[in-house]
């Protein structure tokens, strides 16, 4: 009877630690679907409005200069 119990007690343990398990990856995948549809709209990761600053500069092209003698 002591084991069944005890059992069935680890059973009922597992189970609902399994369930928060499952509440965190479930929080974890809308998390990461809402900073991808963020990215997609031109926004941060995290919804921000991305400033001029947000984006590394591009320089442009040096180009050498040549002269055309006659």
């Amino acid at each position: 009877m002591k084991f069944s119990a005890l059992l069935l007690a680890s059973a009922a343990a597992l189970t609902l630690n399994s369930c928060n398990t499952f509440v965190g990856v479930g929080r974890d995948f809308k998390s990461l679907g809402s900073g991808v549809e963020n990215t997609a709209y031109g926004k941060t990761w995290k919804g921000e409005p991305r400033t001029q600053n947000s984006k590394p500069q591009q320089q442009p092209a040096q180009v050498p200069q040549t002269t055309v003698t006659q």
